[in-house]
């Protein structure tokens, strides 16, 4: 029973059929199957009407809409699928296909149902101890820009190189003749006193004079 409409299983045409009574179309009474089968355990939801049916040689189950007047087999298996029950957007049953009893549901296809959502987007790598990303630029040389996502590690010191005495060359030197291997040391010259000159006096003239010395 759903609302003021009632299904039931008859046996008046000498086979199981299903019948329907509707209190609020006036008490009307439909015959809902009438096959050469059994058609057994109805059950109503809305205008969905459902049972079990022995046309195919094993009981399946099958739905009849009220709505569109169309009558859709639900199962097809060849095992037995029996009992029936019903919503206004499923139907569910016992079905033996397995070896034991189990319960299975039908929905109606949906095609205005959702698509599946995208998979989430993989987190950004992460970086290694000691790396450091690159700044925007090359450090030290202006307008080189740098790598996306390179990464630079601390450069070493450049030794800074130490200026060295320049040798003073001794008074005696040493001069290798070849091939006689010969070896002279030459003697280093006389100093002779400094000698004094007298001052020397730079006189202005004329721009017309030419300078001199006296």
């Amino acid at each position: 029973m759903s609302g003021d409409r009632i299904v039931w299983e008859d046996n008046r045409s000498g086979n199981r059929d299903i019948y329907l009574y509707d209190l609020a179309a006036g008490g009307e009474e439909r015959q809902i199957t009438n096959g050469s089968g059994y058609e057994v355990n109805p059950a109503i939801a809305g205008d969905w009407i459902v049972w079990q049916d022995d046309r195919n040689g094993n009981w399946d189950i099958y739905l009849y809409d009220l709505a569109t007047g169309q009558e859709n087999r639900i199962t097809d298996n060849e095992s037995a699928q029996m009992t029936p029950a019903v919503t206004e957007s499923m139907v569910v049953w016992n079905d033996y296909r397995n070896g034991n009893w189990d319960i299975y549901a039908w929905t109606p296809p949906d095609e205005g149902a959702p698509s599946a959502p995208s998979a989430p987007s993989p987190p950004p790598p992460r970086r290694g101890p000691g790396l450091t990303p690159t700044s925007p630029g090359v450090p030290g040389v202006p307008g080189v820009p740098g790598v996306p996502g390179a990464t630079t590690r601390p450069t070493a010191a450049t030794p800074t190189a130490t200026p060295t005495a320049t040798a003073t060359p001794t008074p005696e030197a040493t001069v290798t003749m070849p091939p006689d291997d010969l070896t002279e040391t030459l003697t280093p010259t006389r100093t002779l006193p400094p000698r004094t000159f007298p001052p020397v006096t730079f006189v202005t003239l004329e721009p017309t004079q030419t300078p001199f010395l006296l």
